[in-house]
């Protein structure tokens, strides 16, 4: 039996190990040039004592590397829609981000990750004008080429994704705050379903895992730090979607706001954010003709 990097790294974590764990097996992986190919069980073991004794961690005696045939399988079957660190369609935004993640779990279209892509968030509790504002947004970054970005959550993130699915050519991303196996909320079944079939859906973490309060601010850095560029549709103030928008503005990215009426507490974090330098969108080509501009200085778009 043997077993690629990849896979590898999805047996420490099914048996429980850590972001900090992973990473320094992958690391010592890398210093030895064991990562290039794969690996007997044996090897896989040797080189895990060798990290133990060399890193001091992965000392849980649960973790070895000697499988039943039922594990081997799973372990194979997991890495045939998982994408590592390091492979020719991991995002590179995602390189220039704390913590990228070591492993990403998929469904459906990786391919669109090499894409350009632009991520959109904003309110569970969206507003009719809200409505509007993402679903006019999407469509024409849909017609113009871009694959949209978001959490699947409630409010715009759902008109978003579904505003895709409606857009002829158009093309949207879902990054989970769970496995594959929770769909969170639970109302968003059948989308979820659509999505993974036709379009793509993203998850670090295993399908097994359930949903935890940490997951959310954990799924909002991987939805800012995937695209150059982050539209923020509604947002009130201590919001989900200004903890997404300070993520971007941590990660040099460029944030594009719908701004609000001054008493509509949705606007509040909008407008809070185009105070402090964000660009608003007042004309839907003059913000198209922007993104151009930014992803062929990035050479992400022709």
């Amino acid at each position: 039996m043997d077993l690629s990097m990849k896979e590898q790294l999805i047996l420490l974590s099914l048996e429980g190990a850590n972001y900090r764990e992973i990473w320094y097996y992958l690391k010592h992986a890398i210093n030895r040039a064991c990562h290039r190919h794969a690996l007997s069980l044996v090897d896989c073991q040797s080189m895990l004592i060798e990290v133990q004794k060399e890193e001091g961690i992965l000392e849980n005696p649960g973790f070895h590397f000697y499988l039943d045939d039922q594990s081997y399988l799973r372990v194979k079957d997991l890495a045939k829609h998982t994408l590592m660190i390091g492979e020719p369609t991991y995002p590179r935004a995602w390189l220039e981000i704390p913590k990228p993640p070591l492993l990403i779990y998929y469904q459906g279209h990786i391919e669109w990750l090499q894409e350009p892509l632009i991520s959109i968030v904003g309110t569970r509790a969206i507003s009719l004008q809200g409505q509007k504002d993402a679903s006019s947004l999407t469509q024409v970054l849909c017609q113009s080429g871009y694959v949209c970005v978001s959490g699947m959550a409630l409010g715009v993130d759902a008109m978003v994704h579904r505003t895709a699915l409606g857009c002829p050519g158009g093309k949207t991303i879902a990054i989970l705050p769970a496995g594959f196996g929770t769909c969170y909320p639970r109302s968003h079944t059948s989308l979820m379903a659509e999505l993974g079939q036709s379009h793509l859906l993203l998850s670090e973490y295993l399908p097994h895992i359930g949903i935890k309060k940490h997951h959310f601010i954990m799924r909002n850095r991987l939805v800012a730090g995937i695209a150059p560029a982050l539209v923020v549709v509604e947002a009130a103030l201590k919001s989900g979607s200004l903890i997404t928008a300070n993520f971007a503005l941590q990660y040099n990215r460029e944030i594009y706001v719908c701004p609000g009426h001054l008493s509509e507490t949705n606007s509040a974090g909008c407008n809070q954010l185009i105070e402090a330098g964000a660009n608003a969108i007042y004309s839907l080509p003059d913000f198209l003709g922007d993104l151009e501009t930014l992803y062929r200085l990035q050479a992400i778009k022709n």
